[in-house]
């Protein structure tokens, strides 16, 4: 058994020693019916121009259910469980993948596959098993956990361990990490936390973050080691005047040249207009990607190492509350590089405490081979409901 995973068993065991347990349970069922265009030509994975006998038109289907178990345990101990069941159903063979991971960090295999074919799958996985001991101090966890960084909205250079691609609709939870982390408490908003990050066929990964608080102002520093690279970086939000503003700088490949060293950073501003209307604009700085679009990356975007090729973007987007029931929300992102576009727009309707009703569309507004090219346009349904 892997030493992480043993070491969950073993603090469990010695919290069932005394004391009451107290279990909780939640989770929600979500379903995404989709209509998706691809562009000619494409495949619909980046990278690939194979455009013999296929559709660019599908209908798609991805429905998840998320159980969310977990169980208090004597001595402020705290055992946590995420499991889902992911299907998807399509109408052609056209690989579009939804369910790849982003950035991968987690070093033990817990995802099976039930059923699989050309037009259908259906899979199942431990998206989260951590145990928490919390102290006066802080905690310390141990397990496949999320560890959230960063204060951008759209972007986020310095989470390293889950980030999301905006513009894959169907992904809305971030991946676990497998990791042993440690946190402890040094005053209002302020913290110091430690992380261990194993790696399975290459050297760990392993961070350090401190996060205080001055003023209006929070802001962390970060430094470690990651995927082979010495990184440093932080972030800040705070307000100005009455505008929200907050940055991130992630410097990687420290003591390297370039190209294999490289600086991610962005900024952003949001506010709530009116009490109805919210807006944000945030500029993003991607180091790792490139302004030639004949090098762009394909391959490694294709496979989860990194969400975008390119070096300049700018995302706006906003929300209006139409009713006390109805959202609004949009969403524009341009490639400055090569000119590529992608717009996202969705309204939601709370039907219940329970059950939230929407609409989504997603379009892409690019010239063959650019980074949005490769992209399929969608309209779909969303329905969730929590229990």
């Amino acid at each position: 058994m892997k030493p992480l995973w043993g070491s969950i068993l073993v603090l469990v065991a010695v919290s069932r020693s005394a004391g009451q347990w107290e279990p909780s349970f939640s989770g929600y069922v979500l379903t995404l019916p989709a209509y998706l265009s691809l562009p000619e030509g494409t495949r619909g994975s980046a990278g690939s121009t194979d455009s013999s006998a296929i559709s660019r038109n599908q209908l798609m289907d991805v429905t998840r259910l998320r159980l969310r178990p977990s169980l208090s345990l004597p001595w402020n101990g705290l055992l946590e469980l995420e499991y889902e069941m992911a299907g998807i159903v399509q109408s052609t063979d056209q690989p579009v993948t939804v369910e790849r991971k982003e950035i991968g960090r987690q070093v033990v295999d817990l995802r099976w596959t039930i059923a699989e074919s050309d037009r259908y799958s259906l899979i199942h996985f431990i998206d989260r098993l951590v145990y928490r001991q919390r102290f006066d101090f802080g905690e310390i966890s141990v397990g496949r956990q999320r560890i959230s960084w960063g204060t951008g909205r759209i972007w986020n250079p310095t989470d390293l361990f889950n980030p999301i691609n905006p513009a894959n609709f169907a992904k809305i939870e971030k991946d676990g990490a497998d990791a042993v982390s440690a946190k402890v408490n040094l005053g209002t908003l302020s913290d110091f936390q430690a992380v261990w990050n194993p790696a399975q066929d290459a050297v760990s990964n392993y961070g350090a973050r401190l996060r205080a608080h001055a003023g209006e102002y929070d802001f962390s520093f970060l430094g470690g080691y990651f995927d082979g690279r010495g990184v440093a970086g932080g972030d800040l939000a705070g307000n100005l005047g009455k505008m929200g503003i907050r940055g991130e700088i992630l410097v990687s490949g420290i003591g390297q040249q370039a190209p294999a060293a490289f600086v991610k950073y962005i900024v952003g501003i949001d506010h709530q207009l009116t009490p109805e209307l919210y807006a944000l604009v945030e500029y993003q700085f991607n180091g790792q990607g490139t302004g030639d679009r004949d090098a762009y990356d394909f391959e490694a975007l294709y496979r989860g190492e990194i969400l975008n090729v390119a070096r300049h973007y700018l995302a706006v987007s906003g929300s209006y509350l139409v009713h006390p029931l109805v959202t609004l929300t949009a969403m524009g992102t341009l490639n400055f590089d090569d000119g590529s576009q992608f717009y996202a727009g969705t309204v939601s309707y709370s039907a219940t405490d329970n059950l939230v009703l929407g609409l989504g569309l997603q379009a892409f507004v690019a010239d063959a081979g650019d980074e949005f090219w490769y992209y399929p346009g969608a309209a779909y349904l969303k329905l969730e409901y929590y229990f």
